[in-house]
């Protein structure tokens, strides 16, 4: 009965958050799942879609831990082994599915910006553009697969790969999501555009600092490709990013970090919305792709 208690937890929490019909909020969250989940969205009101969906893309690590838990309970295995012995995997990584399910939220993504691309008649770019940043987050999948089926001999193409989906999703974050011209100001002959923007309701400091965070965290697997492998090093800061990327530890430290850089995403792009929402006037004073 143990082994069952998390499901029963998770089956509660959303049925506390689904059960009131007659609840504005139950019903816009039910309606806004049923969404998110077959990659649609509802254009008078995308920002609530694409807040939730953009947040279940960086849930995507504990969503494959989660169907390794499900899957673990209905073929009895143990799934809180009271020894050092972790859960095993072997039973969701037959054809690599979970490599493929992690890429399950950022498939949704790409179908919402493709939708919103179709809607537009083909003429926001943007949505386009979008679309190809989702679009690279498969690439760093199948080089995976390819080194695990011995075509690749090295981590070479999955280190590229991976350097382009975090580079262009890094500039996206800054650029489109926050409406900073952080990359502009250096991109753009243009001499009046500011780094930040012309509107801001945080201190100047809160957005530095966000703007690290978001850096940091989007490259944090660089620091694999420092310490992995390295048998020679005997340092702590090697010991702890080596324990980071090879144990389940390390696992879930990775998914608190990353939920808590979408956290941090989460403040300055409702903040970035909401002066979109109430500027007064018809100049647009963000720099916006939208």
């Amino acid at each position: 009965m143990i082994h069952w208690l998390p499901l029963i937890s998770i089956i509660i929490t959303f049925f506390i958050l689904l059960k009131d019909k007659s609840s504005v909020v139950s019903q816009r969250l039910s309606q806004t799942i049923k969404r998110v989940i077959k990659g649609s969205i509802d254009v008078s009101i995308r920002n609530n879609d694409i807040l939730l969906t953009d947040t279940f893309t960086s849930y995507n690590k504990v969503l494959v831990d989660f169907l390794i838990y499900i899957s673990a309970l209905i073929l009895g295995m143990p799934t809180l082994p009271t020894g050092p012995r972790e859960l095993s995997k072997s039973h969701l990584q037959v054809f690599n599915l979970d490599l493929l399910l992690a890429n399950f939220p950022s498939f949704l993504r790409l179908k919402q910006c493709l939708k919103e691309y179709n809607q537009s008649n083909r003429q926001n770019i943007a949505h386009l553009l979008n679309a190809i940043k989702y679009s690279t987050a498969f690439f760093p999948t199948f080089a995976m697969i390819l080194f695990k089926n011995g075509v690749f001999k090295t981590l070479g193409c999955w280190y590229f790969f991976t350097f382009v989906n975090s580079a262009y999703s890094l500039y996206w974050d800054i650029t489109n999501d926050w409406n900073f011209g952080f990359f502009l100001k250096f991109l753009s002959n243009k001499p009046n555009i500011k780094i930040l923007r012309n509107k801001l309701l945080y201190a100047k400091t809160a957005y530095i600092v966000a703007i690290l965070i978001d850096t940091q965290l989007r490259f944090i697997w660089i620091y694999r490709l420092f310490y992995v492998g390295d048998a020679v090093s005997e340092s702590s800061t090697a010991k702890f990013f080596i324990m980071l990327f090879t144990t389940e530890k390390g696992n879930f430290i990775l998914e608190i970090l990353e939920i808590f850089r979408r956290w941090v995403w989460v403040f300055l792009k409702v903040e970035t919305e909401y002066i979109k929402m109430s500027s007064e006037s018809n100049v647009i004073e963000l720099q916006n792709f939208d």
